[in-house]
């Protein structure tokens, strides 16, 4: 609780961070300041709007080497920080493009770019939504599709999985434009600008993507509350409940009817087994008298 007890000016505290991050590259901190990085940004509010932005400047300009190692760690947390708290980026669409650029990383840290891109891409979809933007909505889609395959050609099984997900519902919300044939002109740059003279054509966005996007924004609704990793000790138990015991117990009449046909199968009587190797012809021919003379036979032996 006193970890910040004398910490005043914490966007003070954010650029110290960012400025050892940019100072010590070979460092073997990079996990320490990743986690203080998130700390922050989690549990002081008021400062999460400096700190996505810096999250965002330090994605853009940080330098992948093979001496940083360790620091990759600030990109884990960089890139959290921004998804999380999209809402508080000035520019989410080049925090999107910065993310969606190609990187020798480790898979981890991959991971986490994949699923924030998803997120800034359902807040950009949702924005195209509202301001009833189809030809944006399109150009977005076909932006992410295009730089996710890096994603998925990955050797992490984990990040080829999210990047596969991903293009999934992407290339579903993209398709609904091509079954109501509104194919819009792609010849338009990615941030708006028309490369064209040509006016460009007007549409209508289907009602089932409006459907996928509002789906998709569920996915990532709710409030983050940070918890201390400990607190699950603190939480009592309610009265009653006993964790030592079944909650649903099996009941005895199956278990008890099952072991007995279980024996009925396993003990099979001697002349039913003969009756059964026998060939059906002789099946047919055998009467009474014939198996009386036969167990007479036996008995004399």
């Amino acid at each position: 609780e006193s970890s910040y007890l004398y910490v005043t000016n914490f966007e003070w505290y954010l650029t110290v961070l960012v400025e050892l991050i940019q100072l010590e590259a070979g460092s073997k901190h990079g996990r320490l300041i990743a986690e203080q990085l998130l700390d922050v940004a989690i549990r002081v509010p008021v400062v999460r709007q400096f700190a996505v932005n810096e999250m965002t400047n330090l994605l853009d300009t940080f330098t992948v080497s093979s001496q940083s190692n360790s620091m990759y760690e600030v990109l884990y947390a960089a890139a959290w920080i921004v998804g999380e708290f999209s809402n508080e980026l000035e520019d989410a669409e080049r925090t999107l493009n910065i993310l969606l650029r190609p990187r020798q990383i480790p898979g981890h840290i991959q991971g986490v770019f994949v699923q924030k891109c998803c997120k800034l891409f359902t807040r950009l979809a949702t924005t195209c939504l509202e301001n009833e933007d189809p030809n944006g909505l399109i150009r977005l889609s076909d932006h992410v599709l295009e730089k996710l395959q890096d994603f998925n050609s990955s050797i992490d099984i984990e990040v080829q999985e999210r990047a596969n997900s991903a293009c999934i519902l992407i290339e579903m919300l993209r398709a609904q434009f091509n079954d109501a044939n509104t194919a819009c002109n792609h010849n338009i740059d990615f941030i708006g600008s028309e490369t064209s003279e040509t006016p460009q054509q007007q549409v209508s966005i289907p009602t089932l993507a409006i459907e996928i996007i509002q789906e998709m924004a569920l996915l990532f609704a709710g409030e983050l509350i940070p918890v201390a990793p400990k607190a699950q000790r603190k939480v009592p138990l309610p009265d009653g409940l006993d964790l030592d015991e079944w909650i649903n117990p099996p009941p005895e009449d199956e278990s008890s009817s099952s072991s007995n046909d279980e024996k009925e199968e396993l003990f099979v009587s001697s002349s039913l087994i003969r009756m059964r190797q026998l060939p059906d012809a002789d099946l047919v021919r055998v009467n009474p008298e014939q198996i009386e003379r036969q167990r007479m036979q036996r008995l004399i032996e």
